[in-house]
């Protein structure tokens, strides 16, 4: 079966991005071929694409099973008379309220100089094998700024400290840490991941590869108590389909509202 602008009605396709998007019609075609074992093309006119259906009609069924849809007029797979009453209903998205940070105070620039030292061996024993920042558990680690940490006032108690953990060919991971406002610190790990923080957020953002066809992103959000995972997706395998990856992938969604100060 090949499915193309031809037999299915013209697919915009972008060339930079490679990526097009599929009418009602085409969306109901592939549905149909991938219930199939023909060999499934994909073609712009110009190009030619092999599409795979190993697995998929074993996918969607499941998904019509989990949804409750088996035998409804809207399952994917396993179509029938039923109406979709009793189709689980989608779930709440999460609301989590991002808050104003407190303006920074003097004294914050003492934990960056006279206790840099004592904060650096606090954040340290966070730490354990699989959270990898050898800027602060090897003595002896170069090219990390001198092993700098920075901090940045959260609220009237509690302030973020970071640093750059490591660093690689095409990524690089900073340390997160709330910590309190006192000389034990106290110090709380977010992730060692961190590509940078603004607007009250964490974000983590890296390449699965350098070619740049895979990418992976994580978002942390201030609440006024702690970092609140609100985001996680991936663009799958590194294949190789298109720039920057060919679709998100969700594993983590909220909704993030500011909070006004």
């Amino acid at each position: 079966m090949s499915i193309n602008e031809q037999t299915l009605g013209k697919t915009r396709f972008d060339k930079n991005s490679m990526v097009s998007s599929l009418s009602a019609k085409q969306v109901a075609a592939l549905i149909a071929a991938l219930k199939g074992t023909s060999e499934i093309h994909w073609t712009d006119g110009e190009n030619w694409w092999e599409l795979s259906n190993q697995g998929a009609a074993a996918v969607l069924l499941k998904m019509d099973e989990y949804q409750g849809r088996i035998g409804t007029q809207g399952a994917l797979m396993r179509k029938g008379p039923k109406g979709e009453e009793q189709v689980l209903p989608p779930l709440p998205v999460p609301e989590v309220l991002a808050a104003p940070l407190e303006k920074a105070l003097s004294r914050d620039r003492l934990l960056q100089t006279q206790q840099a030292q004592a904060l650096r061996k606090s954040l340290a024993k966070t730490l354990d094998k699989d959270d990898a920042c050898p800027a602060l558990t090897d003595p002896e680690a170069t090219g990390y700024g001198q092993n700098a940490v920075s901090v940045i006032r959260l609220s009237a108690s509690k302030l973020l400290a970071s640093t750059l953990c490591w660093s690689g060919a095409y990524n690089n991971g900073h340390g997160y840490w709330v910590v309190d406002n006192s000389v034990a610190f106290n110090p709380i790990l977010v992730t060692t991941l961190g590509s940078d923080f603004n607007d009250r957020t964490i974000s983590a953002t890296h390449k699965g590869r350098g070619l740049g066809d895979c990418w992976s992103s994580d978002e942390w959000t201030w609440d006024g108590r702690q970092f609140v995972h609100t985001e996680s997706s991936s663009t799958g395998m590194c294949r190789l389909l298109a720039p920057g990856g060919a679709w998100s992938l969700p594993e983590i969604v909220t909704k993030v509202r500011q909070v006004a100060r």
